[in-house]
């Protein structure tokens, strides 16, 4: 580009795949959210390292939910609603702000018990052995089964089930 009094400024064009001093990366011509946006600018959860034409990576854990991850808590572990390779574990749902960590949280009434759930009976009705907050509640086992499958105790001193006269 000539600007006033002959001196010439220079840039490369973005997309030719060599890294230029105005370009963080450049990937060259490539799809949209593959790490190097269309301006050579790093995409939020990347990283393009030195090599021409830019290979751009995301990382898993990292707590940015970037490329094909369903979603990125900030760590790799599971069973917390997302699991160790980046993806929404069943009975979890999750959210993820823009260029952010995710959070999870279990889904009560699905029917499968995760997290903190005591029980997971498949519905959020109160007094049928599990609340609608997916506890057990008073009067009642829950056994293991999935989904949960409540029932009142006789003799237990808690007159809680329809099928108890007393107790």
């Amino acid at each position: 580009i000539n600007t006033e009094c002959g001196k010439s400024s220079c840039n490369a064009p973005c997309g030719n795949g060599l890294v230029s001093s105005n370009e963080a990366c450049d990937d060259g011509v490539s799809p949209p959210n593959d790490g190097c946006s269309s301006k050579c600018t790093v995409e939020c959860g990347f990283d393009c390292g030195t090599a021409e034409p830019s290979d751009c990576q995301s990382s898993c854990g990292d707590g940015v939910q970037a490329s094909n991850e369903g979603c990125d808590d900030n760590n790799t572990g599971d069973n917390d609603g997302c699991s160790s390779d980046c993806t929404i574990e069943t009975g979890w749902s999750c959210t993820t702000q823009t260029c952010g960590e995710t959070t999870c949280e279990e889904v009560c009434g699905d029917g499968i018990k995760v997290g903190d759930e005591t029980c997971d009976d498949q519905d959020t009705d109160n007094d049928d052995g599990c609340s609608s907050e997916c506890t057990v509640e008073c009067g009642f086992d829950c056994g293991t089964a999935e989904p949960s499958d409540c029932t009142s105790s006789c003799g237990d001193g808690f007159l809680v089930a329809q099928d108890e006269d007393c107790d």
